[in-house]
């Protein structure tokens, strides 16, 4: 009996032992696999919290950005952002070119008109601005390259230095009126000349260093203009390019002889093939710009009355019709009047 109880304990402490040695060894390996699923559970759940926590922000400027747009669509907006926009281009059209032929033999006569045309050649007008021609040009009868010109006028045969420069001052003139810019000081020559229609040439004087008379054109348009000029093959061309005329418009020159006068002021009729009758006969003109929109005329505005001596063998042109580009002449540059103005 004792051995067999001495037997049952020697294998319950076998049996324990055992089972000490199972639950040692089950132990770490469930506290292992525990570990592990732990690991594995804070790695998954941990990366879904950081991915909703990095998307938040997102989420959050969403939100704000639903909101601003929610109050946007209210009465009071924003205000909206400045555009600035480029100024259109100015174009560099040639708005009108006057010509005139300028006699090839008298080399005086050229180079005085070349120099001229030379010193306006490329003057821009600003937008508002006004012109001089004598403040361009200067003072031709003091300027030694300026040669002495022999023209005839009529009866009349003078010499002048800087002779031919009116007829530079003449071509602005016309293509001034012809571009609608604004004539603030313009004289007529004493006598008819033979480069233009009658009424308008423009007569230059000096006196003692002293512009006398002078053309002055202001730029009333809203662009810059520039002046063109040149001699070449015995034409004189001056025009103003810039900004063209309104679609339809265009400007015509036009100038009327009201009559012919005796020196009591009585008017005569005057025959310009007999020169009859004779005495100290003058004409009285006058000259018009004319504007027409698609060639229905829509404005007239007088431009000058002025009053020539007529001398023997001279005639007057009256010039009209829109767009009027060229005038030929002989000589008719320079002679002497009045105050020694320059023809």
């Amino acid at each position: 009996m004792v051995a067999h109880l001495a037997a049952s304990e020697q294998d319950m402490e076998k049996s324990t032992k055992r089972n000490r040695f199972t639950v040692q060894s089950v132990v770490p390996a469930v506290i292992i696999l525990l570990c592990s699923a732990l690991m594995s559970a804070t790695m998954l759940f941990g990366n879904l919290f950081v991915a909703q926590f990095a998307t938040q922000p997102s989420n959050s400027s969403d939100t704000n950005a639903t909101a601003t747009n929610e109050a946007n669509s209210g009465s009071e907006q924003p205000a909206s952002p400045t555009v600035v926009k480029t100024p259109a281009k100015v174009d560099d059209s040639l708005i009108f070119e006057y010509t005139a032929v300028i006699p090839t033999d008298d080399i005086a006569l050229s180079n005085n008109i070349t120099l001229a045309a030379t010193a306006i050649n490329g003057k821009v007008i600003q937008a508002g601005a006004t012109f001089s021609f004598n403040e361009t040009v200067g003072d031709t009868e003091s300027n030694s390259s300026y040669q002495v010109a022999t023209v005839t006028d009529g009866a009349f045969k003078l010499y002048g230095r800087g002779g031919g420069v009116a007829q530079v001052a003449t071509a602005l003139y016309i293509a001034a009126i012809s571009a609608d810019l604004d004539i603030k000081e313009r004289h007529p020559h004493s006598f008819f000349v033979d480069y233009a229609p009658v009424g308008f040439d423009a007569a230059l004087s000096w006196k003692e260093k002293k512009s006398v008379m002078d053309l002055v054109i202001q730029n009333s348009t809203s662009y810059p203009v520039t002046i063109k000029a040149g001699l070449s093959g015995g034409k004189l061309s001056v025009g103003i390019i810039g900004q063209p005329l309104g679609d339809g418009i265009t400007i015509a020159t036009s100038s009327l002889i009201l009559g012919y006068y005796d020196a009591s002021g009585n008017q005569v009729e005057y025959n310009v093939n007999t020169n009859q009758p004779s005495g100290n006969i003058t004409c009285v003109v006058e000259s018009y710009r004319v504007c027409y929109r698609n060639r229905v005329e829509e404005s007239k505005e007088l431009l000058s009355r002025d009053t020539y001596t007529v001398s023997t063998g001279t005639t007057a042109s009256s010039g009209t019709g829109a767009g009027q580009t060229t005038a030929t002449g002989g000589q008719g540059a320079t002679t002497g009047g009045a105050d020694g103005e320059l023809k």
